[in-house]
């Protein structure tokens, strides 16, 4: 019988994985191999090259005694598959360089495809947006965050994930994880805060005061809020900083602050610190956190400015609305003053 008559006989029933998305990686044919040498039958692994669009299949054969594993790479058109080439090695990695340079051999253009079909990568995950976007206006920011772009942006390799479900007839290849770039997030972050002292815009905190309560709300979590000022001691007068001290105090502070702790001030003159998910007890103890980064600030940093008093307040553990959580909060900082204290949680002084 011939050789390509004898790999397209079905007389030992093969196992058949799930058809992946990109180009095998060697991790895969490791896989293949080990799952043929288990169950001792030939395992298919059929693939579909982004590249050029074009479907294959590749098969391995388990060894014997007196023969290597035997490898057939096949170029798949439906329901037929036609071979291109087989070998008898033990060297997976040689396999798969082969794989890869002969699956691409004569691309063609690949072609633009909805961003709906299905995600097809050679282990290049699919990027949502660029990182690089400029932060000095939101609405232009967004327009172009919603567009994807793979230009300047990493592509971090991926292997295959093997999922094993009893109700299939063999393993099942996840497809390959859509890439968010962590720095997006502080992108946006950038672009809601002042560039002139780097403190979140107040109406910016007031869209994140009423999210934050939904989340409150619908799933039983907590979230509070730090107020703190610096007050003449003389007068007893809040004391107005200026952008550049108001910069170096967001230095100061940025240790315990990150796109998870919200920094900010109010138009009466505090700074808050939003923290979602912090009970009173944790926020309290942020607040000792907080006081001791400013003591171990050198007095130039903050222009040598004294004392400081903390307000702590919390939703549900002290009201239930926004507006009365920033109310207790700067009344918890005044009680904490007038007690010569540090800091204090509305209404437990």
């Amino acid at each position: 019988m011939p050789l390509s008559e004898s790999l397209n006989s079905h007389t030992v029933l093969s196992i058949k994985l799930m058809q992946i998305y990109t180009v095998p990686t060697t991790e895969d044919l490791y896989y293949m191999l080990a799952t043929a040498t288990q169950n001792k039958k030939p395992v298919e692994l059929p693939f579909k090259n982004p590249n050029n669009n074009l479907c294959f299949n590749v098969r391995v054969t388990p060894a014997t005694l007196q023969i290597a594993p035997r490898w057939a790479f096949e170029r798949s058109l439906g329901d037929k598959n036609t071979i291109l080439w087989t070998r008898e090695t033990n060297e997976v990695m040689m396999v798969q360089g082969k794989i890869k340079i002969e699956c691409n051999y004569g691309t063609e253009p690949i072609v633009q495809r909805n961003c709906l079909d299905m995600p097809e990568t050679d282990g290049q995950p699919i990027i949502m947006g660029s990182p690089s976007i400029s932060i000095s206006n939101l609405a232009a920011m967004s327009a172009g965050q919603d567009q994807t772009s793979t230009s300047g942006s990493s592509q971090p390799s991926s292997s295959t994930t093997w999922l094993f479900d009893q109700n299939s007839a063999g393993p099942v290849a996840m497809p390959p994880p859509v890439a968010l770039d962590k720095s997006v997030l502080q992108n946006y972050h950038n672009a809601l805060t002042q560039t002139e002292t780097g403190l979140l815009r107040p109406s910016a905190l007031e869209f994140f005061l009423w999210r934050d309560l939904q989340y409150v709300e619908r799933h039983g979590l907590k979230m509070s809020l730090l107020a703190f000022d610096f007050v003449d001691q003389a007068t007893g007068t809040t004391i107005v900083l200026p952008n550049e001290a108001k910069k170096r105090l967001v230095e100061a502070c940025s240790p315990l602050t990150s796109p998870l702790e919200l920094f900010s001030q109010l138009k009466t003159g505090e700074y808050v610190i939003l923290l979602c998910g912090y009970d009173g007890a944790r926020a309290l103890e942020f607040a000792q956190r907080l006081e001791q980064c400013l003591a171990e600030t050198t007095p130039d940093a903050l222009l040598n400015l004294e004392p400081l008093a903390i307000g702590v307040a919390c939703i549900p553990e002290t009201c239930k609305t926004p507006g009365m959580l920033i109310a207790t909060a700067i009344k918890a900082k005044d009680l904490a003053r007038d007690s010569k204290q540090p800091f204090a949680l509305f209404p437990l002084f």
